[in-house]
């Protein structure tokens, strides 16, 4: 996107909530790109998201939100993939911190997730077992179960995930097999 206020769920949020979303797409703007809202004002709210997307931007790239004024405004169990920012190689000059944080987290640690280690709910969350390389991050049930397959379908492509190069941790280091992708880590990180 060339203009402002990019986000993967809402581009400017003025007031009101954001909860119970997630984002798995690459979100892109000139000013202000975020996971989740792109940018916020004060007497908002979001809770419960996660986003697995790419951000990029050339002014303020935040993993959930960039939040424009602090006052009044509510942010709990919100999450970001700072693996795989990790390997990004980001179209616009920045790009979230990649750094562990309160929000910013490893793959390990949204998939194959306990809910309530979240903040999430089982009424409203489910999570898949991984089978072999392949680990699932949170889906919402409403997706889940819809009886229109399209729906059920994408859900289910929107939080898989190969697992099997690692996530980038102590304990599940990525796994670089080529020169190519060594160099290709080093410039991203």
């Amino acid at each position: 996107a060339a203009g402002d206020y990019a986000g993967g769920i809402v581009g400017y949020q003025e007031t009101g909530t954001v909860r119970n979303v997630y984002n798995a797409s690459e979100i892109l703007a000139n000013r202000y790109a975020a996971g989740i809202v792109g940018g916020a004002n004060s007497y908002t709210s979001i809770t419960n998201t996660y986003s697995r997307g790419l951000v990029s931007s050339n002014v303020s790239a935040a993993g959930i939100s960039n939040n424009l004024n602090g006052y009044s405004t509510t942010r709990s169990y919100n999450y970001y993939d700072i693996s795989v920012l990790a390997m990004y190689d980001q179209k616009r000059a920045l790009k979230p911190s990649v750094a562990s944080s309160s929000e910013g987290r490893t793959s390990n640690f949204l998939i194959d997730a306990v809910l309530s280690n979240l903040g999430y709910s089982n009424t409203i969350w489910y999570v898949n077992e991984s089978a072999g390389n392949i680990g699932y991050y949170p889906e919402l049930i409403v997706f889940k179960d819809n009886k229109n397959s399209d729906f059920s379908v994408d859900s289910k492509n929107s939080i898989t995930r190969n697992i099997s190069k690692g996530f980038g941790t102590l304990a599940q280091p990525f796994l670089i097999e080529t020169v190519e992708e060594m160099n290709n880590l080093s410039y991203m990180v």
